[in-house]
């Protein structure tokens, strides 16, 4: 099945720098043509002076009012969160959850395009499945973890509060900003995600014209071109728009590896009266990677995982590869049905295919030997539906304010296969090489020269949720915000060679919420809450002896009391939080199986301390503090009994910094510093993985040139080049660099 992304290597090059080129040159003619018209009206009403490279506009939706949140002025010290589940735009010292906000301009400075690049910066996401080897990031809030598929998640994410279930990939050149809120969401998204959830905010059109092209270098060498261009229709005040186009392509800092990304998204605006809001936003995707990155596991005892090789080699085989496909279009009609009512409807739809060829390295000794297995998955396909329809209403009772919120949301996603997906998966190459010895590379063997692409059903998620919040205003100085939803998550598994169920499940339940928010003065809150969730149960995968096999849900719990304060330019948070959910693991049998169990609960307690914005005058500060402890109990197996769950950190340490050069307007040095704490590969914590640091520098420079504003960045990430472990099961990134220059028309 690979073989039909094989071409000649030397036509296949050609034509992508063509594509390239094209895509580059028609950026140029368009902001040529823009800045020309530009300049005629200019010159019809006389000379004019350069305008400024920020241009205030009015504000005429609440998206518009997050495009200038967060800036590189302010030290990325967001004050807006674009909302938390239901509950729509409000300040982030008015909610009672720990929120932090990536900004787009934190995004364009660190020149990253992935949630695994982004999460280096952010003190309150651990790394676990990097965008590198699926194409989809993944990673942990508090110790829970993201999943694929519909499997039972702690992370939930979401696209403007539209739920994305199994499909974690997202690229973050067409997002305004990435907003992470840590604890227990099952209250607000219905099916729960004790670890917090990740909203990313499309961008949307903007209040005055907008032309934005980027030209530069990522990932060592691969070139990049991204055009970002919107505002009002001209001649039509009603409407807006905003275009976004990224392509990518050549080798990466894997050696052998390649990169061909392309990205197209396009948002409109429709104002039908000064009271409703029509929204409709579409996009397609297609990333396709050759030599695709490793993953790796361990298969013995000993205290210490062995040492991680250099992740700049190719430690898998030349010939595999992961190619996805995603297109996506929603819409949205937000009305105000009386002075006192609104009204929000939405619907989403978003269809993947993916296929990947891949291998994973299996320890079998502390002295870095391993085998290899292989295993093709052609024919992947994931389709979803996201709906939700809300009521606002604003009235007083008893001396208090109400904003009441009652809707319904849904998702429904169905995952299909190839028949053949389990006779193909895992076909074993033994005794491979050693991680000290090199890797070793075979020719591709004929055996995934072919697959049944005959599409089987596999599995089928449905969540949907009845909901009902109160924000009650009692005073000035006192908030009180509860509520209560009905989740219901069905789950059902089928076999793709005979069709017939596997396992399935559906189950409802009520989870209250109630928080109680204290602001004694404007720039301070402090508050507590507590949250329940249902959690849906893991899904067996493939290896498994129990395949196929969806594991009951259970129910979470958390509470969470918190602090937050706006001084001066920094916005300084604080949290203690006690989570508690059921611990769902893969056992290893003894004999080469594997089995997914359910066994226990996993209590993560401990506390969070973030800060961004300008600390002192030319010095941005941003990051914080993660500490906790995670520990299993009441586990029926008593090995379990006080042991850290698998692949966890129980600290992690991330601080980004700029400073002004004072000698030179417009010069800024940047630098950051990622440390994560060690876990544990196995569950009876007898693996333990060190802990890593990684340095990053920068330089960004700001400029006019013949009337344009410039942007000139250089980003070094890992400048000392350290081989560590991102989790047990993938190395991290060794040293990259990216150049760009941005040029706004």
């Amino acid at each position: 099945m690979a073989e039909k992304h094989r071409t000649s290597r030397s036509d296949a090059e050609f034509l992508r720098f063509a594509r390239f080129a094209c895509v580059a040159a028609s950026f140029a003619s368009v902001t040529t043509i823009a800045r020309a018209e530009s300049r005629r009206a200019q010159d019809a009403d006389g000379p004019t002076s350069l305008p400024p490279i920020d241009v205030a506009a009015p504000v005429r939706t609440p998206d518009q009012a997050l495009q200038s949140d967060g800036s590189a002025a302010d030290g990325y010290a967001a004050s807006l969160i674009s909302g938390v589940g239901p509950f729509t735009q409000r300040r982030i010292l008015d909610t009672p959850l720990n929120v932090s906000v990536l900004s787009r301009e934190l995004v364009d400075n660190l020149q990253v395009y992935t949630l695994t690049d982004l999460a280096k910066v952010s003190p309150f996401l651990q790394n676990y499945v990097p965008a590198s080897y699926t194409d989809s990031a993944s990673v942990t809030i508090r110790g829970f973890g993201t999943a694929s598929f519909g499997s039972s998640s702690g992370v939930m994410q979401t696209q403007d509060g539209f739920k994305t279930l199994g499909s974690n990939v997202q690229d973050l050149e067409d997002k305004e900003r990435v907003e992470v809120v840590t604890g227990v969401t099952g209250f607000l998204n219905g099916q729960n995600a004790p670890g917090g959830m990740i909203n990313f905010v499309q961008k949307r059109p903007t209040a005055t014209p907008l032309a934005n092209v980027t030209l530069g270098a990522f990932n060592n060498s691969s070139g990049y071109v991204h055009g970002d261009f919107g505002g009002p229709v001209p001649g039509h005040p009603e409407l807006g728009y905003r275009v976004n186009i990224v392509e990518q392509y050549g080798p990466t800092q894997i050696s052998d590896q390649t990169i061909n990304r392309q990205l197209v998204t396009a948002a409109l605006d429709v104002h039908l009266g000064p009271d409703a809001l029509w929204q409709i936003e579409a996009g397609y995707r297609n990333n396709l990677i050759h030599a695709l990155e490793a993953s790796w596991g361990a298969y013995y005892d000993t205290p210490n995982y062995p040492g991680a090789p250099d992740s700049s080699r190719d430690w898998s085989q030349k010939w595999t590869y992961n190619h996805k496909q995603i297109a996506h279009a929603d819409t949205t009609l937000a009305v105000k049905l009386a002075p006192f009512l609104g009204s929000r409807t939405g619907f989403r739809f978003a269809d993947q295919q993916s296929s990947f060829l891949a291998t994973e390295n299996d320890f079998v000794s502390a002295d870095g030997a391993y085998d290899q297995t292989v295993w093709a998955s052609d024919g992947f396909h994931t389709s979803s539906m996201s709906a939700y329809q809300y009521l606002d209403a604003k009235f007083d009772s008893f001396g208090a304010a109400h904003t009441l919120t009652v809707g319904v949301n849904g998702v429904s996603q169905n995952f299909t296969v190839p028949r053949n997906w389990w006779s193909e998966d895992t076909p074993y190459y033994p005794g491979a090489s050693s991680v000290f010895a090199g890797p070793v590379y075979i020719a591709k063997p004929a055996y995934f020269n072919s697959v049944d692409a005959s599409a089987q059903l596999r599995q089928t998620t449905q969540n949907f949720n009845l909901f009902i919040g109160d924000q009650i205003d009692i005073t000035q100085y006192l908030t009180i915000m509860a509520g209560v939803t009905q989740a219901t998550v069905k789950q059902y598994t089928y076999n793709p060679q005979t069709n017939a169920r596997q396992s399935a499940y559906d189950r409802s339940a009520w989870v209250p919420a109630a928080s109680i928010l204290v602001k004694p003065t404007d720039w301070l809150s402090t508050y507590f809450s507590y949250l329940e969730g249902l959690d849906q149960g893991q899904i067996a995968p493939n290896n498994a002896t129990n395949a196929g096999v969806v594991l009951p849900p259970t129910r979470s719990s958390s509470y969470e009391a918190g602090v937050k304060a706006k001084l001066g330019g920094a916005l300084l948070t604080f949290n203690y939080f006690d989570t508690e959910r059921g611990y769902a693991f893969t056992r290893f049998n003894g004999d080469g199986t594997r089995t997914l169990v359910q066994d226990g609960r996993e209590r993560h307690n401990g506390v969070e301390l973030g800060v961004s914005g300008k600390i002192l005058e030319g010095l941005t500060l941003l990051g914080g503090v993660t500490i906790f402890d995670p520990r299993v109990s009441n586990a029926t197996n008593a090995q379990l009994e006080g042991k850290r769950p698998w692949d966890v950190a129980n600290h992690m340490v991330k601080f980004y910094a700029e400073y002004d050069l004072p000698w030179l307007a417009g010069l800024t040095m940047t630098g950051g510093v990622n440390h994560v704490g060690n876990f544990y590969s196995d569950i009876y914590n007898t693996l333990k993985v060190p802990a890593y640091t990684t340095f990053d520098l920068g330089l960004r420079y700001q400029t006019v040139l013949a009337g344009t504003p410039l942007i000139f960045r250089v980003n070094v990430n890992n400048v000392a080049d350290t081989h560590y472990w991102l989790t047990d099961s993938y190395l991290g990134a060794s040293r990259t660099a990216a150049f760009s220059v941005a040029a706004k028309f």
